[in-house]
């Protein structure tokens, strides 16, 4: 991403080929300091490991402490989810495993954790920024 020419960040490795590229997706909040209040944003995008290529969501503009509140509170979501999916298929697993004959919650737990594993790699991409070498291919399900 360039500001006024100027690049500020940047996510992988813009490449004419799928061998020059490397894939990469992480939300970020970019300060800007520029008290003209006038930007020439620019964004550099290639694709060639997934089949919806580009920004895949808004871009959000407005004060440091506001974005950074958003995503916090998107971050504590996502981890609240985490949890507690992952207690309540591991809760499944267990009745499970007392009631054998009774398959139903053996889905469920599955269901459960999956859905847990999901909400970590989509979102604000928590694994991907505790992880950042986690392979591309398992994390983008976006």
């Amino acid at each position: 991403m360039y500001v006024n020419e100027i690049l500020l960040t940047e996510m992988g490795k813009v490449g004419k080929s799928e061998e020059e590229s490397i894939p990469a997706y992480l939300p970020q909040v970019i300060p800007l300091k520029n008290s003209v209040g006038i930007y020439d944003i620019i964004f550099h995008v290639s694709n060639f490991k997934h089949t919806k290529g580009g920004l895949w969501d808004k871009i959000q503009i407005g004060t440091e402490k506001e974005l950074n509140k958003q995503r916090e509170k998107n971050l504590f979501l996502d981890s609240f989810l985490f949890g507690a999916l992952t207690l309540i298929g591991l809760n499944h697993l267990g009745l499970f495993s007392l009631r054998r004959h009774d398959s139903s919650t053996f889905y469920f737990s599955l269901f459960c954790i999956f859905t847990a594993i999901r909400t970590v790699l989509t979102g604000e991409m928590f694994l991907d920024q505790k992880f950042p070498h986690f392979p591309w291919e398992i994390g983008s399900s976006h």
